[in-house]
């Protein structure tokens, strides 16, 4: 077991949790959730590095 101080969720995972898809495809509309996170003028000291679902 891996223990964690913080939990992080993907773009992925969000967009599951709050039904957005892509209606042609029907997948997680995760750039959908990347440009509504963009949005919400968080300040750049909140930011952090993390690792996309793909390994980018």
């Amino acid at each position: 077991m891996i223990e964690a101080d913080q939990q992080y969720y993907g773009t992925i995972h969000i967009a599951r949790q709050v039904g957005l898809y892509y209606q042609s495809s029907g997948k997680p509309a995760d750039k959908a959730v990347n440009e509504i996170i963009r949005r919400l003028d968080i300040s750049e000291d909140l930011y952090t590095e993390t690792w996309e679902s793909k390994g980018k």
